[in-house]
């Protein structure tokens, strides 16, 4: 089955304390997939806002300039987190849910050349034309649309450049070897890491030229 094959991603958290014995990862594992069979957007678009926030957590968190923690936590904008939040879960997922069932249809199986393809597509088609509509809709939802042509400007171009650096390995690994229904799941795990860069990048000052 599906979770059979998604199974060695799991596994190593078996023996982590606090997902073991009942209720642990074999259940809610079983539990996310039976969600995820019959809700697959729902759930999709509720997972990638969780790992947004977290994204964004991290980053305000790191960068800010106060001492202790508490005071940092006092600082913490939420507005900007519910932002960042908002794009997960409305348009990363929607968009990440329908491409990778795209992709799947026009290149169907997982060996070397389809996923390879896949890469490709997905890389060089679509992570290009995602950047700039994930940049334009953080502004909008800042109330500076007016800077988003100079955001991708200054932007745009670095955003790639560390978008292929981290994406292409992960993506070989993802069309390689995690079935379709988990690759969105696998994108936002990884996306946690990418999701730090993009809130440093997207609240980053536009330079005035």
């Amino acid at each position: 089955s599906t979770m059979l094959r998604f199974r060695p991603f799991l596994l190593p958290l078996a023996g982590v304390r606090g997902f073991s014995g009942v209720g642990g990862v074999r259940g809610a594992v079983s539990r996310y997939h039976a969600l995820l069979e019959k809700h697959p957007l729902t759930v999709k678009a509720i997972t990638s806002g969780t790992i947004a926030f977290a994204g964004d957590a991290v980053a305000q968190l790191s960068q800010r300039p106060e001492p202790t923690l508490a005071a940092k936590l006092a600082a913490y904008d939420g507005r900007r987190a519910f932002n960042f939040t908002v794009l997960g879960l409305a348009l990363v997922a929607p968009a990440l849910h329908v491409w990778y069932g795209r992709l799947a249809r026009i290149v169907p199986g997982n060996s070397v050349g389809a996923t390879a393809l896949r890469v490709g597509l997905d890389q060089l088609v679509f992570a290009p034309v995602f950047i700039p509509v994930f940049y334009s809709g953080l502004l909008t939802l800042q109330g500076q649309s007016d800077q988003i042509a100079s955001k991708l400007k200054q932007e745009w171009w670095t955003t790639l450049q560390h978008n292929w650096q981290l994406w292409v390995p992960a993506q070989i690994v993802n069309f390689k070897f995690v079935p379709q229904l988990y690759q969105v799941l696998f994108a936002n795990m990884v996306g946690l890491v990418w999701n730090v860069y993009l809130s440093f990048a997207g609240h980053r000052a536009v330079k005035n030229n």
